[in-house]
């Protein structure tokens, strides 16, 4: 279709003309694919939108980005339509739209693929004896798109459904439970105890007719917290929608409301061998409102006797074995990294009690030191402030130095950080044919700086900016943080001089947004600089850091410059 053309068509939709090309794309077809486009959140992804000019060739020099799709997305979608009218069966619109996307938004098989294979490794990690993790969801499934939730599913293993009212053989520490499926919506169930009866699992359910029934709502309520505090249908989640948790259960045997499944007539999928694997393994129940139990403001706030999460350390000699056991390099490096992050969180929960002797608490000191050795492989310098956390709590100063100094040479500007742009020098970093040879996850041990986390019972955090209620993690930016663990060195060591230098670089790297883009970052880094100011006696600059960190981020539960301040009124 000529320029002439085209124009023509244009002047007559503005017009209302009723005059329509065979061929030409109606509003509604142009609206509906326009709004599934859209959907696929592409704002801010300047870099697709040129390649997708370049695609369809309709690329302008003066039309770039966001700006240069909406106004060209008639044209360009419209010459789609006229491909699709003109080609062959294999060359459709909805062909062209998923080459698209697989090509530059969700990412190549391999990319999609890694996902996938790092979420099943570390899966496997944190799953334990009582609860089975799962990361579900398009991320579970391989797919980064902005604006999506985290999926995850914990299944629990102490309970357990079955379709046989009267049990011959049962695990003595396990609770079992039969679905009744009477007067209730396809596809759903009530949960009735018949086997297993013990205190801790009563408390999770409800009496109705002489019976126990599971109890959704208080299964919910006992894994509700400060951060997981919204009940979204089965899921627990953040109040920012970043977040699903849901807990399942694991039915072995098909239940009469799944077994239809199994006998449905297929086509091409799925395969005879997919399906009798998924028989074989069972079905997962989930956790869904409670219909005649509609009384859940009334739930006991009490916590629960019940842990979904395991709570012990793990299993070293298993985790090695999963290492061991990889078949490719890559799966390897992958169940290397998710090995130094346990590590790494182990080591925040080593707690000690001075009522040990000396042998035990050497002992001690050597098993934590090893831990924190080993998560220094999950990124550029996390592991290692973590190191100079232990080192900082056990008075050992000028150990801490050392460790931060060589932490804070680390920190070059070619490493990446959440949120950080591509730029000329990570273009001219990866020409290097040796460094690309490295593979994703070794680039990422080398290049990527992430937070500082520290739990909400960790015995790694510094006296001084623990407060005596913590109910969520601190997140810090690590050379904010560097910054920060020297001045307090200094402060010990009654070095002034050097407190006052890295108190100024600490205040100039917060002011500059060293390694971190996001507002709670900085909120937090203002909060560090607060303590630092209430330490050396400066409370009128104390007051106004904490009101600057609250201005940045004033969520109450998460900025805990609101109780530093009112512990200052």
């Amino acid at each position: 279709m000529s320029d002439m053309e085209e124009e023509t068509l244009d002047l007559a939709g503005e017009q209302g003309t009723s005059t329509r090309n065979p061929h030409e794309m109606s509003n509604a077809d142009l609206f509906s694919l326009l709004k599934t486009y859209m959907d696929t959140r592409l704002s801010g992804i300047e870099t697709s939108f040129c390649r997708y000019y370049a695609y369809f060739g309709e690329k302008d020099a003066s039309d770039t980005g966001a700006a240069g799709f909406i106004q060209n997305s008639s044209k360009i979608l419209h010459k789609m339509w006229l491909e699709t009218e003109r080609g062959n069966a294999t060359s459709t619109m909805s062909i062209k739209l998923y080459d698209y996307l697989c090509q530059n938004i969700v990412g190549s098989v391999d990319h999609v693929r890694l996902i996938r294979l790092m979420n099943a490794t570390k899966d496997q990690n944190n799953s334990s004896n009582e609860i089975t993790t799962i990361t579900s969801g398009s991320f579970g499934e391989g797919l980064e798109l902005q604006g999506s939730d985290t999926d995850v599913m914990f299944v629990v293993h102490f309970i357990e459904v079955t379709d046989k009212k009267k049990l011959h053989d049962y695990h003595f520490a396990k609770n079992y439970f039969f679905p009744v499926t009477d007067d209730v919506k396809p596809g759903f169930a009530y949960l009735r105890l018949i086997e297993g009866v013990t205190i801790r699992h009563v408390l999770l359910c409800r009496s109705f007719e002489g019976h126990l029934y599971l109890s959704s709502a208080l299964v919910k309520q006992g894994v509700i917290s400060n951060r997981l505090s919204v009940v979204h249908g089965p899921c627990v989640s953040d109040k920012y929608g970043g977040l699903d948790y849901t807990h399942c259960l694991h039915s072995k045997s098909w239940i009469t409301t799944a077994s239809k499944w199994v006998t449905r007539s297929t086509s091409s999928w799925p395969t005879s061998e997919v399906k009798q694997t998924v028989i074989d393994h069972g079905v997962l129940v989930q956790f869904n409102a409670d219909w005649f139990f509609n009384d859940f403001k009334k739930i006991s706030k009490s916590k629960l006797l019940i842990t979904m999460k395991s709570e012990e350390p793990m299993d070293y000699v298993q985790n090695l074995q999963l290492v061991f056991s990889s078949k490719t390099k890559k799966l390897r490096h992958i169940s290397l990294l998710n090995m130094a992050q346990n590590c790494f969180c182990i080591a925040q929960t080593m707690h000690l009690s001075s009522l040990h002797c000396n042998k035990y608490k050497y002992e001690h000191y050597k098993q934590c030191l090893c831990y924190l050795l080993q998560s220094t492989h999950q990124d550029a310098v996390t592991g290692w402030l973590m190191l100079a956390s232990f080192f900082y709590e056990k008075k050992q100063y000028n150990k801490t130095l050392y460790v931060l100094t060589y932490s804070l040479r680390k920190c070059t500007r070619e490493k990446l950080y959440f949120g950080a742009m591509y730029s000329d020098v990570h273009r001219g970093l990866f020409r290097f044919e040796k460094f690309r040879k490295l593979g994703m996850i070794r680039i990422l041990r080398i290049l990527f700086i992430s937070v500082v986390c520290f739990t909400p019972e960790s015995c790694l955090i510094p006296g001084e900016i623990k407060l005596d209620v913590d109910t969520i993690p601190y997140l810090l930016p690590s050379v904010e943080y560097i910054h920060f663990l020297t001045f307090l060195c200094h402060y010990h060591l009654y070095n002034i001089r050097n407190y006052q230098e890295s108190l100024g670089e600490l205040r100039l790297t917060i002011e500059e947004n060293y390694f971190h883009s996001v507002r709670w970052a900085n909120a937090n880094a203002y909060d560090c600089l607060g303590v630092a100011f209430q330490i050396i006696g400066d409370l009128e600059s104390a007051r106004e850091v904490f009101v600057r960190s609250i201005d940045l981020d004033p969520d109450q539960l998460m900025n805990r410059s609101f109780q530093r301040l009112a512990m200052m009124d």
